[in-house]
């Protein structure tokens, strides 16, 4: 289900409420939403006395604002920025900072909507320092803080947005007024580590998220927040519990008449019955999910809802229908240049043509969806080293803050002991009983500043665990394209073996004269070579440590160690290698014996245990 980023509770306050308004203009505000052409005339009243800088009045700042809302609407994003941008100047001639935050972080919104995350953020920044300047309200920090956070959730930067939400949901507390903005924090938090695929804090924030929309009678958000557990336990490959929280969703949708949260959890549900191969009623479900997200105009929804029906129908051998349901969805994914995240729909599309025997069309998209996969997966990587920049850029500057506090709390504590000091020969005076409570008074400051000296240090200690923690994805990071590298290699190489044995059946000189290439091609040590050469480049630690090891191992027997240790089954090395199962179980063999383990020992664990 699509995230509750945009918190309905922060709605743009009513620019009444700030200042002395025109007749006009408090019309347009009230019929802005409703009447939209009425509300501009009214507006274009005002901004005709408003063209020269002595103009420069609250009423030209309020015209300006309601302008900017009015472009919105009528889907005229760069007319609104412009807007926006002149009621920030007019607010800077006014000197009222407040209304100068407002006005950037109106147009730091429209920013968002046109995906221009960096230009939204800066405007976001600004009206956060302005805000943070003079003390605002809580609810006006929530706001710009969560905007700031929604721009790196929608740029997939989701630790940075995760910093965000944390500090939100930290400033919200445990107050009833903000209980809305605390569950709709708590379900954006659940799906930002369901992308981070960290299960067990996605199900924790998604169940507070559950728990809080139930105690406001929120019955959107519990179909939304049943339907990501039930997205979350289906990528999870857990059945039960998917089928559980899905079924929950369809019946909350259907009782509260939900068309929207009907149509995502009929969509989960027909992927959950495609891969129990329950195919009929996936084909039901689809066709009912695709139909609402049509209707709705959710393009990208609606091409999920094609292509996973195509998947339905192609269990049930309908060929012809189900390539005619995935053509208009593969047009949809070509158009918005959406293959990267929508290689399910080729996959099934080469399944289609290799079950109609189009092997030549099947081996081509074969090829394109390996490129495609190597470049979600750089892209991946890139967001992936961005992201984490980011929040450590975030963090070291939070970790500054609050070392910088510490440093002053420490210097008046310890101006506070010298001023004590320096008056000591009065509480002398005083006698015994002063003098005891004087030195009460010393224990209690030296405590202090040892429990500061603590803080800095355990400040200090936690910047080096996150600069390891950095460390650590990246080299996951890494070992898991190098996986993903190695297992298309092997769907490829068994694709053209399929094809290969096809062509053996064929009595024709052409068709022979194709297999000879193929196998001289899948015979060729060129790309092994560079598949290695990669391999040996990504993984150096683990070579050098393992060649100082066991000094005898050969090339052959270094390569075979560091798929295993990528995770690769024997089939998958196998057809790597292009060589037998039972030979690649040879070679373990004779690995196994230059290493000296005994047959208790898994040569998967031990090397899982030589360092990267």
């Amino acid at each position: 289900m699509i995230v509750r980023i945009l918190l309905i509770f922060f709605l743009v306050l009513p620019i009444s409420s700030l200042m002395a308004v025109s007749p006009d203009l408090m019309r347009a505000e009230k019929i802005l939403a409703s009447k939209p052409d009425s509300a501009h005339f009214y507006i274009q009243q005002v901004l005709k006395g408003c063209n020269n800088e002595a103009q420069s009045t609250e009423s030209c700042y309020q015209a300006n604002l309601l302008l900017g809302n009015y472009h919105y609407l009528k889907g005229n994003l760069d007319a609104s920025i412009s807007a926006f941008k002149k009621s920030s100047a007019i607010a800077i001639q006014l000197s009222d900072s407040l209304r100068i935050a407002k006005a950037l972080n109106n147009t730091g919104s429209i920013f968002n909507q046109k995906s221009e995350f960096d230009s939204a953020r800066k405007y976001f920044n600004q009206a956060l320092s302005i805000k943070e300047s003079h003390r605002v309200d809580t609810i006006s920090l929530l706001k710009s803080i969560i905007n700031i956070g929604n721009t790196w959730n929608n740029e997939g930067k989701y630790h940075t947005a995760a910093q965000h939400y944390l500090r939100a949901l930290r400033l919200v507390g445990d107050t009833t007024k903000m209980a809305t903005v605390r569950a709709t924090l708590y379900s954006n938090l659940g799906t930002i580590y369901k992308h981070l695929d960290k299960s067990d804090k996605a199900t924790h924030y998604y169940q507070n998220a559950l728990t809080g929309f139930k105690e406001i009678e929120d019955y959107t958000g519990i179909s939304s927040v049943l339907n990501n557990l039930g997205s979350l336990y289906l990528n999870k490959r857990k059945n039960d519990s998917s089928d559980y929280y899905l079924q929950k969703a369809k019946s909350a949708a259907v009782e509260h008449s939900d068309s929207v949260s009907m149509a995502y959890a009929l969509l989960n549900l027909g992927q959950l019955n495609n891969m129990h191969e329950h195919y009929s009623i996936a084909e039901e479900q689809l066709l009912s999910a695709g139909s609402v997200f049509e209707k709705k105009g959710y393009t990208e929804k609606h091409a999920e809802c094609e292509y996973n029906l195509a998947q339905a129908l192609l269990g049930q051998n309908k060929l012809n229908e189900a390539e005619q349901r995935l053509k208009p969805a593969l047009e949809i994914i070509r158009k918005y240049e959406l293959e990267t995240s929508h290689v399910e729909a080729f996959q099934i599309l080469k399944e289609i043509l290799k079950a109609k025997g189009n092997t030549r069309e099947a081996l081509s998209l074969s090829d394109s969806i390996l490129k495609w996969e190597t470049d979600r997966i750089a892209i991946e990587k890139q967001r992936l080293v961005e992201d984490l920049s980011a929040r450590y850029e975030l963090e070291k500057k939070e970790r500054k803050i609050e070392f910088q506090e510490l440093k002053i709390k420490s210097a008046e504590n310890e101006a506070q002991t010298q001023r004590i000091l320096k008056k000591r020969w009065i509480f002398l005076s005083l006698g015994g009983a002063v003098i005891v409570l004087f030195l009460l008074v010393s224990i209690i400051q030296f405590r202090k500043r040892s429990s500061l000296n603590k803080r800095l240090q355990e400040a200090k200690i936690k910047n080096e665990k996150l600069l390891n923690d950095e460390l650590k994805i990246n080299i996951k990071a890494k070992n898991e394209e190098l996986a993903r590298l190695g297992i298309y290699l092997s769907e490829r190489n068994e694709l053209l073996k399929d094809i290969l044995e096809s062509i053996k059946k064929i009595n024709d000189p052409k068709a022979k004269s194709v297999g000879l290439k193929i196998k001289q091609y899948l015979n060729s040590e060129v790309e092994m070579h560079s598949f290695f050469e990669e391999v040996k480049k990504q993984m150096k630690t683990f070579y050098n440590n393992l060649s100082s090891k066991y000094p005898d191992f050969t090339q052959k027997d270094l390569r075979l160690c560091a798929l295993i240790k990528l995770g690769l089954s024997s089939k998958e090395i196998a057809s790597i290698f292009n060589i037998s199962t039972k030979s690649v179980d040879m070679h373990r063999y004779r690995v196994r014996k230059k290493m000296n383990l005994s047959k208790d020992s898994s040569l998967r664990d031990v090397l899982s245990n030589i360092k990267m």
